[in-house]
């Protein structure tokens, strides 16, 4: 492929190269089309509006969306309490930054994490693509701002100001790290329970939408659109799912059944800042993106990382299975305690081995395997099952084997795109795919600026975090979940009360919670209060959630007075240790 641009941009239209590629050889999943037209000559939104199309074709969900069990006729996180307040994005095309931290927000008062305010600002001034601070972004946009360890801040760190394009105060801080973020979409003919299920299970939803005020109707609150998205008075948006309503009546839609929306522009607008989307709306909600995975902004150090701009594209072309590898060098003498990619399908499958050495017709003096199923389309994080030493200054490498069930371009890249994100380099010897898992060749060959989507997470300084781990998945049938120490650093007898979610509802006493069925009514959000006595377990005590049959198996540490327990399938059986 030397000499043959993946990708080329021709009077700053993005396409695919054309040709055959040669035997072994991988090319570029196609280009969203809406960002294509964009690119081509579209500017991005201002005002009210601001979103850009992402240029990764996430249409391909729908065929991997199995029906879920039917949800309710109706659901509101409103009524609930599990929305954080309305807020205002004026006349700055920052809606996206305002549907992103709606959603973060939402997950951590739905999980009992607490009332939260992220900075939308920090997030509009800094995200790093070409687009200016009120001139628009989308989801993905978000998530590598999020991925690449950037926020989120407080809002009183970084205070909402339309017109600033400047940092945060000094001294603020990320508040978490992002673990994992998860795409839904509907199903085939237009099924909905994927994305209800998730607005369920994982709290407030980020979506997107055309707006057209010709569309909307004041008297209702309620909004039909049937364009195109290209029509005058057309503007891409973005906004929070918080609900839907099967009986909900909209004028001039074909049939009820509505959307709850929390928007951004205001609580003196619609019915205090919210409103319902018709079921039958031409473009809005057909994906929607959680935020259901965070850590303890101290749960790791540094992030080794080539893709700041996050997953662009798929590579591949004609498998499943391929394998990719980014080489770093160690800034410090440290472990390396886990991985992070893009899984571009629901069920990835991940095989990841760490070398301790760079590539030199091969990789050599491997660390172990770690293997994982990515349950969700998304970001992932996933824990090394043991921690790799490096050494300051030399090479290590993290080889990956993807396979992506049904999708033929397993491996996720990050590209330059002119226009976009101008400033997306890369240099030879950074990032390498393979067809074999023998043969590798350098991603540079192909294209000067791309990258592989690898990051490798060192481990904290040895400061045990202080904070709760939040995370949810459902567990399977027969599933007894278990808390269990690992050190002998405890005294006399520890006992342990299962609380469900917000509510902090007990459900059981003892080590061990038992699922008994396929969604058991356990399934949710836990809390796990470990005491040893009168007093609280100290962080020093590391303990070990597991599941002891196959469904879900998760992290967990004690954390103060309580910790959150992360049930998240894909991570297998892990310790949350400090070097």
């Amino acid at each position: 492929m030397t000499g043959m641009r993946w990708l080329r941009v021709v009077l700053g239209i993005a396409a695919l190269s054309a040709g055959a590629m040669a035997q072994g050889e991988l090319s570029v999943a196609p280009v969203n089309p809406e960002f294509e037209r964009w690119l081509a000559g579209k500017s991005a939104d201002t005002g009210r509006f601001g979103l850009i199309p992402s240029p990764m074709d996430w249409s391909h969900l729908e065929r991997h969306m199995d029906a879920k069990a039917d949800p309710p006729a109706s659901y509101s996180l409103r009524a609930l309490g599990q929305v954080t307040p309305v807020r205002n994005q004026y006349d700055c095309g920052s809606c996206w930054t305002f549907a992103a931290c709606g959603a973060l927000e939402g997950w951590l008062v739905r999980s009992g994490g607490g009332l939260w305010d992220f900075s939308e600002n920090h997030i509009k001034n800094t995200h790093g693509f070409d687009a200016g601070h009120c001139s628009g972004g989308n989801v993905d946009m978000a998530i590598a701002y999020l991925a690449r360890g950037s926020g989120p801040l407080n809002e009183a760190d970084d205070p909402y100001n339309p017109l600033s394009v400047t940092g945060p105060l000094p001294g603020a801080a990320r508040q978490f790290f992002m673990t994992g973020s998860r795409y839904f979409a509907l199903g085939t003919g237009g099924d909905r329970s994927a994305i209800q299920n998730a607005l369920m299970t994982h709290g407030a939803l980020y979506v997107r939408m055309v707006w057209n005020d010709n569309a909307y109707n004041a008297a209702t609150n309620t909004y039909y659109y049937t364009g195109d998205g290209s029509g005058p008075g057309d503007g891409g948006h973005a906004v929070t799912l918080v609900g839907w309503d099967n009986a909900k009546a909209v004028p001039g839609a074909p049939g009820p059944g509505a959307w709850l929306i929390k928007n951004s522009w205001g609580s003196g607008w619609g019915d205090g800042g919210y409103f319902y989307i018709s079921y039958h709306d031409s473009q809005a909600v057909k994906e929607a993106t959680a935020f259901p995975d965070l850590a303890p902004q101290d749960a790791y150090g540094r992030i080794y990382q080539y893709d700041p701009y996050g997953v662009f594209s798929g590579l591949g072309g004609s498998s499943e299975t391929a394998f990719a590898a980014n080489v770093f060098t160690a800034a410090a003498d440290e472990e390396i305690t886990a991985v992070g990619t893009y899984a571009i399908v629901p069920g990835t499958q991940l095989q990841i081995t760490v070398y301790r050495s760079g590539y030199a017709g091969g990789f050599s003096n491997p660390s172990g395997m770690t293997t994982a199923t990515v349950a969700d389309a998304g970001y992932a994080l996933v824990p090394l099952s043991a921690a790799v030493p490096v050494t300051a200054g030399q090479p290590f490498s993290v080889v990956i084997r993807y396979t992506t069930p049904g999708y033929l371009y397993p491996l996720p890249i990050e590209l330059r795109v002119i226009g976009y994100c101008s400033a997306a380099s890369a240099a030879p010897g950074q990032s390498y795919y393979s067809t074999n898992g023998v043969t590798f060749t350098d991603v540079t060959g192909a294209d000067s600026n791309a990258n592989v989507c690898i990051k490798a997470y060192a481990g904290h300084d040895g400061t045990a975090p202080t904070a709760v781990i939040f995370g949810v998945s459902q567990v399977m049938a027969g599933s007894p979940l278990t808390l269990r120490a690992q050190t002998s650093g405890t005294t006399g007898t520890v006992s342990y009360q299962w609380r469900k979610g917000a509510a902090d509802i007990p459900e059981a006493t003892g080590s061990t919670l038992h699922f008994d069925a396929v969604n058991d009514t356990h399934a949710g959000v836990y809390r796990v209060a470990v005491t040893d006595g009168s007093k609280a377990v100290t962080v020093s005590d590391p303990f070990v959630v597991e599941v002891l049959a196959p469904g879900a198996l998760s992290v967990a540490n004690a954390a103060g007075l309580a910790l959150m327990v992360s049930l998240m399938g894909l991570l297998g059986l892990r310790r949350v240790r400090r070097a």
